[in-house]
């Protein structure tokens, strides 16, 4: 199942957001994870980047994910995700995991530039251009990917936040 929130995080959280991924992009000391590990669902010559959002920020994002979204009785790891052009993510389920949501935080983005988050329902598919403030949750392990990004795109900027049970 899919579910779509708009302006999801108070406006003030958004900017935080944003401003934290501005500041690990310009900070080459900060360490990333890449997808390169991941079986078979990504297999990119432009690796996704992955930073761990550290506390306070990941704390009060948490908070805002759990209540609007009524997940306050699991465990919400969130993670910041960069995308460069190039890079996607096959499709997959994640059905080890009670759900996850995700959350866009480019101010603007083109359906032209690839990104889009792709679900399939009913065998049939679907898909969701990234937008401001948009969050996408994704539960019952619904088939889902991300469409590759052009070569001229963007960075495209997201949390994923994995949720499971405590």
């Amino acid at each position: 199942m899919i579910t779509k929130f708009e302006n999801f995080f108070d406006e003030q959280l958004f900017h935080e957001c944003v401003d934290y991924a501005r500041e690990l992009l310009k900070d080459e000391s900060k360490l990333y994870k890449t997808d390169t590990a991941w079986e078979r669902v990504v297999v990119n010559l432009n690796p996704i980047l992955r930073h761990v959002i550290e506390a306070p920020l990941a704390t009060r994002i948490i908070e805002q994910i759990k209540a609007k979204a009524s997940l306050e009785k699991f465990k919400v790891t969130p993670l910041l995700y960069f995308y460069k052009p190039g890079s996607h993510i096959g499709w997959h389920n994640d059905d080890h995991l009670h759900a996850t949501v995700t959350h866009y935080l480019n101010d603007e983005w083109d359906a032209s530039n690839g990104g889009l988050f792709l679900y399939k329902i009913d065998d049939e598919i679907r898909g969701i251009v990234p937008k401001r403030n948009l969050a996408v949750l994704q539960t019952e392990a619904t088939p889902h990917a991300v469409s590759r990004l052009t070569s001229n795109a963007p960075i495209r900027i997201a949390i994923h936040s994995f949720v499971e049970a405590q």
